[in-house]
């Protein structure tokens, strides 16, 4: 199994490549403990190129998860196949986890809590350009003379 990373401002997704079994497990459960440690909290997990999940796998994907929402991130899951959308059904795992259809769908999931928590604070995300974009909507709405 492989796992590569990207990087997206504050989100990283990993792409896992192949069979997520008890080796594959312990390369993911290393891989988030170590983007913990850097201070890297929302994940997204691109499952499109997973081929197959035993059960070391399903516990590592509940064990990672649950390891993120402590850290106060969250773990979002991309394009999983309809063989593992069954497995989560059937195991009850949908509850556990915020399953997206993409990795774009997810990362839009994410940056909607950012601004809801930003706007919720009152401290626009946007800042500056949103301030110019009103003054300048302003300025053209006032009579010249």
């Amino acid at each position: 199994m492989r796992i590569e990373q990207r990087w997206a401002g504050k989100i990283v997704t990993l792409s896992v490549r192949g069979t997520l079994n008890t080796w594959g497990a312990e390369v993911l459960r290393e891989t988030v403990d170590e983007l913990l440690a850097r201070g890297r909290r929302d994940l997204v997990l691109d499952c499109e190129r997973v081929r197959h999940v035993n059960q070391p796998g399903l516990d590592a994907l509940v064990h990672c998860v649950q390891t993120v929402r402590r850290a106060g991130g969250d773990l979002k899951l991309a394009a999983i196949s309809r063989r593992l959308s069954a497995l989560f059904t059937t195991s009850g795992l949908l509850r556990v986890f915020d399953v997206y259809d993409s990795v774009a769908d997810a990362i839009d999931a994410f940056e909607q809590v950012e601004r809801q928590a930003s706007l919720a604070s009152g401290m626009p995300r946007w800042g500056f350009g949103a301030a110019l974009r009103t003054h300048m909507a302003e300025a053209d709405s006032v009579p010249l003379g």
